[in-house]
């Protein structure tokens, strides 16, 4: 017999009968058969049941979402910052993080991994005490990332241990920061130091002395800085085709005898013209300038540059806006072998008021 039982599985009931049961009168009713039977022996139930059975998913269903679904593309995109992150998409960020290729092209961790596993690598890194250790972790996991990406993924999962991984590496940097600053400091103070004003008489209204770092190619500007009117003026290889300076407009360029090395530079400001002095100088040579701004400047040394004065030059337009004459001496100095950061040579600047524009050569170049 084929019995459909309450749960949709088919059962199939076999009744088997003793032999006097099967002997027994034509006829007589089945109750009466089997009363009579019972006292003698108790019909056998032989039951055979054949179960179809659905699959049953093994695990939670949140195990379930993190088996290996692979690569979300475009998840990175999605991403908010963690404060904006729900708390059940966090696990959803940082896996996105740990899969995705980002912009140097390779994933986190190895594409192979399910994501229980990667799941159980970053609780493993969020327990890691210091971010060197964390690194060191990911490398023997098969994975690879910077500091700055592990942090953003593990904030996802740890967001107390990366802020205080964040703290300190912010501490580090401002403390490496300061110990730049007093070195570069020190190192100016240095070159500063080896340079003198080599004309201290008469005292000019403005005037300042510092060491010059030269580019490569050499050569340097004296100009209005902020002069904003196009127009001519004053370049360096037209002062190297001329032999020493090239004055249009608003600026000057000077040409040096070497290049990749610092130089002592000095510059006066006047209100009226000073003695001509040629003694000691290989070359002399003036030119005017025009300051539409009320400011003749050398470039300072830049931060991460290459050129410029190290020490601080004031302005040399000591009467504000208009015309100005330039005298610039220049000269070799003596290289010493034992010191292979002394200044290899020498400029001093002469600035005053003056409204000729004309180049006048007082000592030759050679």
């Amino acid at each position: 017999m084929l019995v459909v039982n309450a749960l949709g599985v088919f059962t199939t009931v076999w009744l088997a009968r003793t032999a006097h049961e099967l002997a027994g009168p034509a006829g007589v009713p089945a109750t009466e058969t089997t009363s009579r039977s019972a006292t003698r022996r108790e019909p056998r139930l032989l039951v055979t049941v054949a179960l179809v059975l659905p699959l049953v998913v093994v695990g939670a269903e949140e195990g379930a979402r993190f088996g290996f679904t692979g690569l979300d593309e475009g998840c990175r995109e999605r991403i908010r910052s963690y404060a904006d992150t729900r708390p059940q998409d966090r696990r959803r960020s940082f896996l996105c993080l740990a899969r995705d290729d980002g912009h140097a092209g390779t994933a986190m961790f190895p594409g192979n991994l399910p994501e229980r596993r990667i799941l159980a690598h970053g609780e493993e890194l969020c327990a890691v005490p210091g971010a060197e250790e964390r690194q060191a972790l990911l490398r023997r996991a098969g994975g690879s990332a910077t500091t700055d990406e592990l942090g953003d993924a593990l904030e996802f999962l740890c967001p107390g241990v990366i802020a205080r991984q964040r703290a300190d590496q912010a501490r580090e940097q401002a403390r490496e920061e300061a110990e730049q600053e007093r070195e570069l400091a020190a190192w100016k103070a240095e070159m500063n130091a080896r340079c003198a004003d080599p004309w201290p008489k008469p005292r000019a209204r403005r005037q300042g002395t510092a060491a010059y770092l030269l580019f490569e190619g050499g050569g340097y500007y004296i100009s209005d800085d902020r002069d904003s009117v196009e127009g001519p003026a004053g370049d360096v290889f037209a002062a190297i085709d001329d032999g020493f300076i090239d004055a249009a407009g608003s600026s000057a360029a000077i040409t040096t005898y070497g290049e990749n090395e610092a130089m002592c530079l000095t510059v006066k400001a006047f209100g009226t013209a000073p003695p001509l002095r040629l003694k000691g100088w290989d070359k002399v040579v003036e030119v005017g300038l025009l300051s539409r701004s009320g400011r003749l400047v050398v470039p300072p040394y830049p931060e991460g540059g290459d050129s410029g004065a190290i020490g601080p030059l004031p302005n040399l337009a000591v009467d504000g806006p208009g015309r100005y004459r330039m005298r610039v001496y220049a000269r070799e100095l003596e290289w010493d072998e034992d010191d292979p950061e002394a200044p290899a040579e020498e400029h001093l600047i002469v600035v005053y008021p003056g409204r000729s524009t004309k180049k006048v050569v007082h000592r030759p170049w050679r």
